[in-house]
This record gives C-alpha cells, sequence and structure tokens, in this order.
C-alpha cells in the first residue's frame, strides 16, 4: 500500500511542476502583452459599427510590419471578404509562397482567419475583436 501511495505522490509532483513551468509561460505572456498594451496608443473607439472599427486599427496598427500590413489591407478590400494568397499575390506583385507566408504570420497573429475548402485556403479580415496577439 506504502509503494502505490508513493507512486501517487510523485505522480501528483509531477503534474505540479508541469502546472508550475505552465503557469510561469503563461504570466511571461501576459507580461510581455502588457507591456504592448502599455505601448500601444489606445484611441476610443466611436460609436460605429465596431466590428468595422477594429478592422481599421488592425490596419493602422504600427506594430504589423508593413509587408505583412499591405496583405492585411488587400484582405479588407476584397468585397466578400474570402481570398486566396493566390488572388492576394496578382494584387500586390509579390510571389504566393511569399503572400501564402504572410497569411500564415496574419493567422497565427490573429488578424485573419482561415477557412479550407477543397485544396483551397481562403482568408478573411478575422471578425473576433477581442482575440490577443
Amino acid at each position: 500500500m506504502s509503494e502505490n501511495l508513493e507512486q501517487r505522490v510523485k505522480c501528483l509532483e509531477t503534474q505540479n511542476r508541469r502546472l508550475s513551468l505552465a503557469l510561469n509561460e503563461l504570466q511571461s505572456k501576459l507580461e510581455s502583452l502588457q507591456r504592448i498594451l502599455a505601448t500601444a496608443s489606445v484611441q476610443p473607439m466611436s460609436s460605429s459599427n465596431p466590428v468595422t472599427t477594429a478592422k481599421a486599427e488592425r490596419l493602422n496598427n504600427p506594430l504589423i510590419p508593413e509587408s505583412l500590413n499591405k496583405t492585411l489591407s488587400v484582405i479588407s478590400q476584397k468585397r466578400n471578404g474570402m481570398i486566396t494568397s493566390d488572388d492576394v499575390s496578382k494584387v500586390t506583385g509579390r510571389s504566393r509562397h511569399l503572400e501564402s507566408g504572410y497569411l500564415c504570420r496574419l493567422y497565427e497573429k490573429h488578424l485573419v482567419d482561415r477557412n479550407r475548402v477543397g485544396k483551397k485556403v481562403y482568408y478573411s479580415v478575422s471578425t473576433i475583436i477581442d482575440r490577443k496577439n
């Protein structure tokens, strides 16, 4: 019985260490986000549509590199909002491979949504306002 108890204690200690590491990592990310928010210029939202306002703020975000901003602006100008990397490359004049990489980075930053239909991947400006980078 004591061996079983020792195994349980070791298991709990291992889980405790893992949780502590995960908590430390989350705390580090939270502090990083707080630093970014502290340095970003925050403008009050107008009474207009909050989704449209959030899209406009993303397009003018100085924390997004110009290359990604250009890709994001092409997506936001698309009427139905759904566009492929090939479509973006035709507008920007850059290669499809490069645009695909930029779109992936924008997706990782939660600035665009993506939807796979068959072999094609369609992107649109994210409609979720409260996502964090």
